[in-house]
């Protein structure tokens, strides 16, 4: 069988690769791929909550047009956030919507005490809160910032922070405490950074900031709590050819297999054939690496948990059993890693 000619689109452009010989049978032509695609964040998701005097709130994302009893919110781009606060009777007191261009979301949402308000989620870019723009500060498209929000029982903006720089997808949630002490926890997968480090979760759920009544970070002691494993994938993910078998989604770590068997991402790779188009958006979807041994070498830039030995050193100097590593290998990483962690 003559050679095929394989086109892949990227950002708009398609680039044709040439000259590619297959054995009997070719594979599959280039399946069109979102470059760098990411999990988006939880699209039909709301979140609900009543005070004492039995209004409720409801919080949420949408996209393009939110009609809202005769009235409608308008997306700014993306998928924005949206909060409603209706009293007992189901009246309407405010309904608002809050983002950017970008892919926003609201997870959480709770009352304080005092009737104020506190939305969570996360956010992509720059996103208007009122008059308070906040910008995402990340280091990949992959990653969103989190944010804190707190509207006033008129549902105006009183304040909104960015806490921490998380993958997707990420479910943030929060409580409010009698003193008026704001939790905010967080279940995900993959790096973690906040103002006082970084870490690296393997599937958990853990409180990630407390703040006060103003959004300042207070102490907390909370403890995290292990909440899954990554299924055993059934063969290697870095290595196929044309005829390799599909993995299961969501098997290995960090997401790798769930994120490019994503509907709107590649789900070939997950059902029929786990081929080298597969192995190649490892890298190109998910930004981990199969060339790990060239840790050391130009190439794409990887970050602390794109790769098995670059966790290793991560675990060693979070007090874990130490693991033999070259030591040119362990200052190239932890310089790397000192360098990423940095907050913006």
């Amino acid at each position: 069988m003559s050679a095929r000619l394989r086109s892949m689109t990227r950002s708009g452009s398609t680039v044709v690769l040439a000259g590619l010989v297959l054995a009997a049978g070719c594979g599959p032509n280039r399946r069109p791929v979102a470059p760098f695609a990411t999990p988006q964040p939880l699209q039909l998701q709301t979140v609900v909550a009543i005070d004492k005097e039995g209004g409720q709130v409801l919080a949420g994302s949408f996209a393009g047009n939110l009609q809202i009893d005769g009235g409608k919110l308008v997306s700014a781009g993306g998928r924005d956030i949206f909060v409603v606060k209706s009293d007992k009777a189901g009246k309407i007191a405010f309904a608002k919507s809050f983002g950017g261009k970008g892919d926003d979301a609201a997870t959480g949402v709770a009352f304080d005490p005092d009737g104020s308000i506190v939305v969570v989620g996360t956010f992509q870019g720059q996103a208007n809160f009122d008059t308070k723009p906040i910008e995402a500060k990340v280091r990949i498209p992959a990653q969103r910032g989190v944010f804190v929000a707190r509207l006033l029982r008129d549902g105006n903006v009183d304040w909104v922070r960015q806490i921490s720089v998380v993958n997707v997808p990420t479910q943030i949630s929060v409580a409010v405490a009698p003193d008026h002490t704001i939790v905010v926890g967080s279940s995900s997968a993959g790096s973690l950074e906040k103002p006082d480090g970084k870490d690296t979760l393997a599937g958990e759920s853990l409180v990630l900031m407390n703040l006060n009544q103003s959004g300042e970070p207070i102490p907390s002691q909370a403890p995290r709590m292990l909440m899954s494993g990554p299924l055993t994938c059934e063969h290697d993910l870095c290595h196929a050819d044309w005829s390799s078998p599909p993995l299961t989604a969501g098997c290995g770590s960090y997401g790798v297999t769930a994120t490019i068997c994503l509907p709107y991402v590649d789900p070939y790779c997950c059902t029929v054939h786990w081929d080298p188009w597969c192995v190649e958006e490892v890298t190109t979807v998910t930004y981990h690496r199969c060339d790990c041994s060239g840790l050391c070498t130009e190439g794409w830039p990887f970050y602390p948990d794109a790769c098995p030995i670059a966790r290793n050193v991560i675990a060693i100097n979070r007090g874990s059993a130490a693991v033999a590593l070259p030591l040119h290998v362990v200052l190239r990483i932890d310089q790397a890693r000192m360098s990423l962690m940095t907050w913006p």
